[in-house]
């Protein structure tokens, strides 16, 4: 009534400031895919059946691993025993009994 109008948002207008600040050089055109094609582009190539001496390489380094795992393993182990039965042992020579079983119940 005073002269004021609302501007209301276009987001048509919007979205072609967007395209026009585009280069329609660096578009590509898109190309439907026939359904058929795009389907069989998705799937995967069947596996190949591989070498058997690379099947047994790759079991023995599998094996050499788990070994050297299970090896590593035991010796984390016995260091966490030692290392709490040492605690334990300092713990009851200065009489913080509770402590000290605490230590000893862990490296049991």
């Amino acid at each position: 009534e005073d002269g004021l109008t609302e501007e209301k948002p276009k987001a048509a207008s919007k979205r072609k400031a967007v395209d026009d600040k585009r280069s329609k050089e660096n578009k590509r055109p898109r190309i439907q895919m026939d359904p058929r094609l795009r389907r069989m582009s998705d799937r995967k190539e069947p596996k190949m059946a591989q070498n058997q001496e690379d099947d047994e390489k790759r079991y023995q380094e599998n094996a050499r691993r788990a070994k050297l795992a299970m090896i590593l393993f035991k010796m984390l182990v016995n260091l966490l025993t030692s290392s709490a039965l040492f605690i334990g042992q300092l713990l009851l020579s200065s009489m913080a009994y509770q402590d000290a079983f605490y230590c000893l119940c862990f490296a049991l």
